[in-house]
């Protein structure tokens, strides 16, 4: 499954199995390059309690669902407000970006 930490480097904070969690703040939306048309999608309860379906809506997966949240300053679903519109970026300008920020964190 794709998903923002495929991009994040690695921190220097390890858990009590010795894996480092990933920095969150090295996840570089700035970078993020919108070529294609975005798609809004206005959150319903539906959406909101399961997120994945507005995912698979927009890109037939159920991935980047951590990817559209951020992109839209929401830090997790429970962020969400039912009615309110969430844009979702072209399947293509995420894989993109997932691709070439992947190669630079190697």
């Amino acid at each position: 499954m794709k998903s923002r930490y495929d991009v994040m480097t690695k921190s220097k904070e390890q858990n009590s199995r010795g894996l480092f969690y990933p920095d969150v703040l090295s996840f570089n939306l700035d970078s993020f390059i919108y070529n294609f048309s975005l798609r809004e999608i206005t959150i319903t309860q539906r959406y909101k309690e399961r997120f994945y379906l507005a995912c698979f809506l927009a890109y037939n997966v159920c991935e980047f669902d951590d990817i559209v949240l951020w992109l839209n300053n929401k830090e997790s679903v429970h962020n969400l407000i039912i009615g309110e519109i969430l844009y979702f970026p072209d399947k293509r300008d995420i894989e993109s970006f997932l691709i070439d920020n992947k190669v630079r964190n190697r």
